[in-house]
């Protein structure tokens, strides 16, 4: 199996991917190794749109990546995403962050590294950008679940309740 990115190792993800040149990446393998199967990688936001790459350029299968960074329900039929409320993306990112926890008993893996969800899951609502700027600052993954508990809590009479 070839994973095939669409851009060079140089243009990293500064360009957009080129899925003409992952079509030319099938008929080489088309004719020179039926067998062998490919998967195309690149700017794909979601399933929908990685079924009609697949479908159109003959691929074996899609890989999402950055996609995820957009709508962690990516790979669903129908994304719920667009419609959820802050307290239901708070609380998503509170699990989230306590299954790093979970994984990563030992701490093998930083906690900075969840930083870069936190657009995705800070986003969208009244006072999302303080609460990111917040997020930032937590030295510990207990820290932030405490800080994003205490920004879901639902009071009566709250702006646009």
């Amino acid at each position: 199996m070839l994973s095939i990115h669409g851009r060079t190792a140089k243009q990293m993800s500064k360009v957009p991917a080129d899925w003409n040149l992952i079509g030319q990446a099938v008929q080489l393998r088309d004719s020179l190794s039926p067998s062998t199967l490919i998967v195309g990688n690149g700017d794909v936001m979601d399933r929908r749109q990685g079924e009609e790459l697949a479908e159109k350029y003959k691929l074996d299968g899609i890989m999402i990546g950055r996609g995820v960074f957009h709508d962690p329900f990516a790979f669903a039929e129908n994304s719920p995403w667009i419609e959820w409320k802050k307290q239901q993306k708070l609380e998503l990112f509170a699990k989230h962050i306590q299954l790093y926890i979970n994984m990563y008993k030992d701490h093998e893996r930083r906690f900075e590294a969840l930083r870069k969800f936190c657009k995705l899951y800070i986003n969208g609502f009244d006072g999302a950008s303080e609460l990111r700027a917040l997020f930032m600052e937590t030295k510990s993954p207990q820290e932030a679940i405490s800080l994003l508990s205490s920004n879901t809590i639902q009071y009566p009479y709250a702006k646009g309740s």
